[in-house]
């Protein structure tokens, strides 16, 4: 369970950092990582896409693709598609539908587990890359929280967006953005906490751990370079 539950936390950075924040149905089945897809689902992370996939491989013979069609029968919708080796078939939606991650969602999701609820709704300040999650005080220091994915691209946009917000070092952005490619950025010196270091699914619910340590003090990334490595050091110590 723990094993499962470590691989959907890390499954779900990855699908928020991926550019369409989806993956097609044949991926689900044939990456042998089904069971991990399905418990992003039960916990409310995984949706569908937008749009049915035009074609699919033929999840029998798997020797070629099939182009799934629906009719509603009794007000049902019923998947089906032809395969020239197997004939017809009747096809699952989930079989048919790319399985998709919204990223509002999972920011709504984030502002419940840091029990920020009572507060302002999520707000979104730059379309699809950055959320305001809400303020709390801190050892009488007020922070703002955010949750920001694929920002590397846009980090001025970011900086500027939490600047108007927030007051500047108050900032505490969770991200599912690699930190060592933020070190290049205007972001390398906010307080920058990767979802995956904070974030568990336990209990059959989504929870984050206590933040204090990573708000006791700032945690500003620097960079070091070492047999041209790149070295990610934190003010306190950080497990991603």
């Amino acid at each position: 369970m723990g094993v499962v539950n470590a691989q959907a936390m890390d499954l779900l950075c990855v699908l928020l950092e991926s550019r369409a924040h989806q993956v097609l149905p044949d991926a689900v089945w044939l990456g042998g990582q089904t069971h991990v897809y399905q418990r992003l689902r039960d916990h409310g992370f995984l949706g569908f896409g937008a749009a049915m996939a035009s074609a699919v491989l033929c999840p029998d013979c798997r020797m070629g693709s099939v182009y799934p069609g629906f009719d509603v029968v009794e007000g049902k919708v019923k998947y089906s598609a032809y395969c020239m080796e197997c004939g017809p078939m009747t096809l699952t939606k989930e079989q048919v539908w790319p399985w998709s991650v919204n990223p509002a969602r999972v920011a709504t999701l984030i502002k419940s587990a840091l029990k920020l609820c009572g507060m302002s709704e999520v707000a979104e300040l730059v379309p699809g890359r950055l959320w305001h999650l809400g303020d709390r005080e801190h050892k009488r220091v007020r922070r703002g929280f955010f949750f920001g994915c694929q920002l590397v691209a846009c980090a001025v946009d970011v900086r500027d967006a939490m600047a108007s917000v927030a007051a500047p070092g108050s900032e505490v952005l969770i991200t599912t953005s690699e930190p060592p490619a933020l070190l290049e950025t205007s972001l390398r010196d906010k307080t920058v906490i990767p979802l995956r270091a904070i974030a568990g699914l336990r209990k059959g619910h989504f929870s984050i751990e206590s933040l204090d340590a990573y708000l006791s003090r700032r945690n500003v990334l620097s960079l070091t370079k070492k047999k041209q490595e790149l070295t990610l050091i934190y003010s306190v110590q950080l497990i991603f």
